[in-house]
C-alpha cells in the first residue's frame, strides 16, 4: 500500500461481484478490502477504517441497509461514505439509501464508466468530512462580524410587533432560543408550517411547503451529520448547492456547513418535520396505512382503506411505496388544515405541477416527475373509488379525513388533457365531532 492509495470496502455476498470489483478498483490503484458476510464486513470497516464502502442490498441474514445503520452509529465509522448496490432501480431506492445512511447508490448491472464515476465522486470524501467537522461535542466560535442581516432577537422582535402581542406572550416569545424557535406555534396559536412561513419571509428565503423525495440530493454532507442538524440537499437550478433547513439563525452552523461543501450554499425554509421524516420514511412501509403525516392526528376512513387495498394488488403496491404514501400525505395534511382548500395535480409535459390553495388563488405546492405523478394519482384514486388504470374518461369519487377538529369530506375529479390526465381535489363541508 502506498501513502496516496485509497482503500475500498467492497462487501457482496456474490462472489462473482466481488471478483469483478477487485479487477476493475485494483486497476484504478485503490486498496480493495472484501467481504462477501455481512457481519463481517462491519468488523473489517471497523478494523480497517476505509474510505469507501460499497455496499449491497439484498444479503442473507443482514440487508446492506442494517449494515449501513451499524456503522452509522459508530463516530468513526461514520464519517465513511457509503454507496448501496442494488439490481434494482426505483424511485423508493434514493429515499431508502438518504434513511439508512447511504451516499449514493449503483445499478446493477453497471460498467466500468458508471463505477469509476462514482467512486471518484466519493473516495475523497471522507477525508474532506473529517477535516471540515468539528469533534463531536466542541462548536466553532460565533460569528462576530455582524454580517448576517437577520439574526434571532431581530426576528422575535417582528413576531412581537406583527402580532400585538401582550406582555405575557411577548416575554415567552423574547425567551425562545434558536433550538426551540418553532415553540411559537403553541404560544400564537398556529401551525408549525406558518412559522416556517414567518421564518422565511423574515429571511428572505423562499419557502418550501414539502420536500419532494425525487429532488433530495445524495452524497453533499455526511449523512450522521445532516440527521443531527435537521438538513438535507434538494435539486437546484444554479449553481450553489441548495438545503433545505429549519432554523436558520444557527450561523455556526453555517460555517461548517462552508468548510465542508468549501463553497457558498443556498438555503430554503419549511418546517422541522418535512425533513426528519424524509430520513424515516424507509422505516415507514410496513407501518399503520390508516395515518398520514400532520401536525394533528389524521386518519382516512376504513372504507378509503378498504378500496385502497384491493386496488394495490392490480399494481404490486406501488400505490403503497412509503415515498407516495408521504407525498400524499402532505397533500391531505395541507387540505384537511386549510379552510376552502383545493389541490390540482395537472400533467405538463415530463413533469406533473401540483398547485393548492384557493380556488382563486392556487399556489405552487410541488412538482412531480411523471411516475411519481402517475402513482400519487393513482392512490387518490383508489381511497376515493376511482378506477385507477382509467386515464381518459372523467371519474369522480370522494372520501373522509378524519381530526379531532372534525371530519373532512374529499371530493375529487378527474379530466383527461393532451399531455394527460388531470386530479382536481376539493374541501367539501366540514362536519364537527
Amino acid at each position: 500500500m502506498t501513502a496516496d492509495q485509497l482503500k475500498i470496502l467492497c462487501i457482496d455476498d456474490n462472489k462473482d461481484i466481488i471478483q469483478t470489483l477487485i479487477i476493475l478498483l485494483s486497476k484504478e490503484n485503490f486498496l480493495v478490502y472484501t467481504a462477501s458476510d455481512p457481519k463481517l464486513g462491519i468488523l473489517i470497516a471497523k478494523k480497517m477504517d476505509p474510505d469507501l464502502i460499497l455496499l449491497d442490498i439484498m444479503m442473507p441474514g443482514v440487508s446492506g441497509y442494517e449494515v449501513c445503520k451499524t456503522l452509522q452509529q459508530d463516530e468513526v465509522t461514520s464519517k465513511i461514505p457509503i454507496v448501496f448496490m442494488s439490481a434494482l432501480n426505483q424511485p423508493q431506492n434514493k429515499v431508502s439509501a438518504l434513511a439508512a445512511g447511504g451516499v449514493d447508490y449503483l445499478t446493477k448491472p453497471f460498467d466500468n464508466e458508471s463505477l469509476r464515476n462514482i467512486v471518484k465522486r466519493y473516495a475523497g470524501k471522507k477525508a474532506t468530512w473529517s477535516a471540515c467537522m468539528p469533534p463531536q461535542g466542541v462548536t466553532p466560535p460565533p460569528d462576530t462580524e455582524g454580517k448576517w442581516h437577520y439574526t434571532l432577537t431581530a426576528f422575535k422582535l417582528s413576531v412581537i410587533d406583527s402580532f400585538k402581542l401582550d406582555d405575557e406572550k411577548a416575554k415567552a416569545v423574547t425567551a425562545l432560543q434558536q433550538g426551540d424557535v418553532y415553540k411559537l406555534a403553541g404560544i400564537l396559536g398556529i401551525t408549525t408550517a406558518r412559522v416556517a412561513r414567518l421564518i422565511a419571509g423574515f429571511s428572505k428565503r423562499p419557502y418550501f411547503q414539502v420536500i419532494n423525495p425525487d429532488d433530495i440530493k445524495l452524497g453533499v454532507l455526511p449523512v450522521k451529520f445532516a440527521v443531527q442538524n435537521n438538513i438535507v440537499a434538494v435539486d437546484s437550478p444554479g449553481s450553489l448547492t441548495l438545503l433545505a433547513i429549519s432554523h436558520p439563525f444557527n450561523f455556526e452552523l453555517h460555517e461548517v456547513i462552508r468548510n465542508i461543501l468549501a463553497s457558498e450554499f443556498e438555503f430554503v425554509i419549511t418546517e422541522p418535520s418535512n425533513i426528519s421524516v424524509l430520513y424515516k420514511l424507509a422505516e415507514e412501509h410496513d407501518s399503520y396505512p390508516q395515518t398520514i403525516p400532520g401536525t394533528e392526528k389524521t386518519i382516512i376512513e376504513e372504507a378509503a382503506l378498504n378500496r385502497l387495498r384491493a386496488a394495490a394488488k392490480s399494481v404490486k403496491n406501488e400505490i403503497n411505496e412509503p415515498h407516495v404514501k408521504y407525498l400524499t400525505g402532505k397533500l391531505l395534511q395541507f387540505l384537511g388544515e386549510e379552510k376552502t382548500a383545493e389541490a390540482r395535480i395537472e400533467a405538463k409535459g415530463p413533469c406533473y405541477f401540483v398547485r393548492t390553495g384557493a380556488a382563486d388563488a392556487l399556489e405552487e405546492f410541488t412538482r412531480f416527475n411523471r411516475m411519481t405523478g402517475n402513482t400519487v394519482a393513482a392512490r387518490l384514486k383508489a381511497l376515493s373509488g376511482m378506477d385507477i388504470l382509467e386515464r381518459r374518461k372523467p371519474q369522480k369519487g370522494a372520501f373522509d379525513l378524519i381530526r379531532s377538529s372534525g371530519n373532512y369530506r374529499l371530493s375529487l375529479s378527474t379530466e383527461a388533457t393532451d399531455y394527460g390526465e388531470n386530479l382536481i381535489i376539493t374541501q367539501a363541508a366540514k362536519e364537527s365531532i
